[in-house]
């Protein structure tokens, strides 16, 4: 029993302890014009407390960073192809306080380019070429015909 008793004021003591990280969360979702989420976009977060992390929004197009030093010096960057960049600057981070963010995206401008570059082919419009059959050389070969059937009868 007093082993019980020893557990129960321990872990009793403990629960204070549980409530004193010394960090904060960003939490978020990356949305269109139109409020759709949008998977994919590459969202990085720097600051001067740490080194520059990136991850990609899910499904949902959520997004988080865990436990980040607390300051005030953060930026969000996201980034997605056909889509402008959005940077938030200046987030704070507070001690076991999660920052929520919906970062919005509009749509880019399309700027792909394709340049053909071809020769056009000279074409000589009174060159023409011609040819005369005669039928003198095809009557040696004629074949002579049995048009008869019974002269086809042996």
């Amino acid at each position: 029993m007093r082993k019980y008793l020893v557990f129960i004021i321990m872990f009793l003591l403990a629960l204070p302890v549980i409530g004193q990280e010394r960090a904060g969360n960003i939490y978020g979702k990356v949305v269109d014009d139109t409020g759709e989420s949008l998977p994919g976009v590459t969202v990085t977060l720097t600051g001067s407390l740490t080194a520059p992390v990136s991850t990609v929004s899910g499904v949902n197009g959520v997004f988080r960073f865990l436990s980040l030093p607390p300051g005030s010096d953060y930026n969000l960057t996201a980034k997605l192809e056909g889509f402008n960049t959005k940077t938030e600057t200046g987030i704070y981070i507070k001690v076991g306080i999660n920052v929520s963010l919906t970062l919005t995206l509009g749509m880019g401008e399309l700027t792909e380019e394709i340049t053909v570059t071809a020769r056009v082919p000279v074409i000589d419009l009174n060159f023409f070429q011609h040819v005369v059959i005669s039928v003198a050389p095809l009557h040696p070969c004629t074949i002579n015909r049995i048009t008869s059937p019974i002269g086809s009868l042996s």
